[in-house]
Protein backbone atom coordinates (compact mmCIF):
# COMPACT_ATOMS: atom_id res chain seq x y z
CA UNK A 1 0.00 0.00 0.00
CA UNK A 2 1.45 3.40 -0.78
CA UNK A 3 2.30 5.71 1.95
CA UNK A 4 1.01 9.10 1.87
CA UNK A 5 2.44 11.92 3.58
CA UNK A 6 0.92 13.69 6.47
CA UNK A 7 0.72 17.09 5.40
CA UNK A 8 -2.11 16.60 2.94
CA UNK A 9 -3.80 14.35 5.32
CA UNK A 10 -3.78 17.05 7.65
CA UNK A 11 -5.20 19.81 5.29
CA UNK A 12 -7.59 17.70 3.99
CA UNK A 13 -8.48 16.90 7.74
CA UNK A 14 -8.89 20.47 8.97
CA UNK A 15 -11.01 22.01 6.01
CA UNK A 16 -13.44 18.89 6.98
CA UNK A 17 -13.49 19.77 10.35
CA UNK A 18 -13.94 23.82 9.37
CA UNK A 19 -17.19 22.31 7.50
CA UNK A 20 -18.02 20.18 9.97
CA UNK A 21 -18.26 22.81 12.92
CA UNK A 22 -20.14 25.37 10.18
CA UNK A 23 -22.49 22.60 9.92
CA UNK A 24 -22.90 22.05 13.58
CA UNK A 25 -24.01 25.71 14.77
CA UNK A 26 -25.68 26.69 11.71
CA UNK A 27 -28.96 28.56 12.50
CA UNK A 28 -31.69 26.49 12.27
CA UNK A 29 -35.56 27.10 10.59
CA UNK A 30 -38.13 28.38 13.25
CA UNK A 31 -40.49 25.79 12.75
CA UNK A 32 -39.55 21.72 11.31
CA UNK A 33 -43.11 19.76 10.85
CA UNK A 34 -40.95 16.61 11.64
CA UNK A 35 -37.94 15.89 13.40
CA UNK A 36 -36.30 12.56 14.23
CA UNK A 37 -34.78 11.83 17.08
CA UNK A 38 -32.86 8.80 17.41
CA UNK A 39 -29.37 7.35 18.56
CA UNK A 40 -27.30 3.72 17.68
CA UNK A 41 -24.49 2.52 19.54
CA UNK A 42 -21.45 2.26 17.64
CA UNK A 43 -17.56 1.61 19.13
CA UNK A 44 -15.62 4.89 19.20
CA UNK A 45 -12.15 5.49 19.45
CA UNK A 46 -10.80 7.64 22.70
CA UNK A 47 -8.82 11.04 21.36
CA UNK A 48 -5.61 9.34 21.86
CA UNK A 49 -6.71 6.24 19.58
CA UNK A 50 -5.71 4.29 22.80
CA UNK A 51 -8.60 2.88 23.85
CA UNK A 52 -12.35 1.99 21.79
CA UNK A 53 -15.54 3.02 23.70
CA UNK A 54 -18.97 1.60 23.29
CA UNK A 55 -20.99 5.17 22.89
CA UNK A 56 -23.88 6.59 21.62
CA UNK A 57 -24.35 8.53 18.09
CA UNK A 58 -27.68 10.69 18.19
CA UNK A 59 -29.09 11.93 15.68
CA UNK A 60 -31.83 15.21 15.05
CA UNK A 61 -33.09 14.75 11.56
CA UNK A 62 -35.47 17.40 10.51
CA UNK A 63 -38.02 17.36 7.73
CA UNK A 64 -38.85 21.30 6.48
CA UNK A 65 -41.95 22.72 5.40
CA UNK A 66 -40.68 21.62 1.88
CA UNK A 67 -40.67 18.38 2.72
CA UNK A 68 -37.11 17.75 2.78
CA UNK A 69 -35.03 16.04 5.34
CA UNK A 70 -31.68 17.43 6.68
CA UNK A 71 -29.73 16.38 9.80
CA UNK A 72 -30.34 19.10 12.41
CA UNK A 73 -26.71 18.16 14.35
CA UNK A 74 -25.54 14.67 15.49
CA UNK A 75 -23.11 14.12 18.95
CA UNK A 76 -21.82 11.82 20.78
CA UNK A 77 -22.16 10.70 24.09
CA UNK A 78 -21.35 8.20 26.47
CA UNK A 79 -25.04 7.71 27.40
CA UNK A 80 -28.53 9.21 26.17
CA UNK A 81 -30.20 10.14 29.52
CA UNK A 82 -32.63 12.56 30.56
CA UNK A 83 -29.61 14.98 31.06
CA UNK A 84 -28.31 14.09 27.67
CA UNK A 85 -31.66 14.74 25.91
CA UNK A 86 -32.13 18.46 27.90
CA UNK A 87 -28.54 19.51 26.40
CA UNK A 88 -29.83 18.70 22.82
CA UNK A 89 -33.14 19.94 23.25
CA UNK A 90 -30.95 23.65 24.35
CA UNK A 91 -28.73 23.18 21.48
CA UNK A 92 -31.46 23.00 18.93
CA UNK A 93 -33.56 26.06 20.81
CA UNK A 94 -29.95 28.28 21.24
CA UNK A 95 -29.90 28.01 17.38
CA UNK A 96 -33.09 28.80 16.57
CA UNK A 97 -35.45 26.44 16.47
CA UNK A 98 -38.92 27.20 18.38
CA UNK A 99 -41.64 24.51 17.25
CA UNK A 100 -41.72 20.92 16.33
CA UNK A 101 -45.01 19.45 14.92
CA UNK A 102 -44.07 15.75 15.56
CA UNK A 103 -40.91 14.61 17.34
CA UNK A 104 -40.34 10.70 16.60
CA UNK A 105 -38.50 8.86 18.71
CA UNK A 106 -37.58 5.28 19.28
CA UNK A 107 -40.78 3.69 21.20
CA UNK A 108 -38.45 1.72 23.14
CA UNK A 109 -36.99 5.24 24.36
CA UNK A 110 -40.35 6.57 25.00
CA UNK A 111 -41.35 3.36 27.25
CA UNK A 112 -37.98 2.86 29.02
CA UNK A 113 -38.69 6.14 30.47
CA UNK A 114 -42.64 5.59 30.95
CA UNK A 115 -41.53 2.66 33.16
CA UNK A 116 -39.47 4.64 35.30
Amino acid sequence: MPQIAPDPISRVTDAVLDEIHERQTRALERMYPIVIFDALRAKIPDADGRMVKNKAVCVALGVNRDGVREVLCLWVADNEGAKFWLSVMNELKNRGLQDVLIAVVPSHGLQANHCR
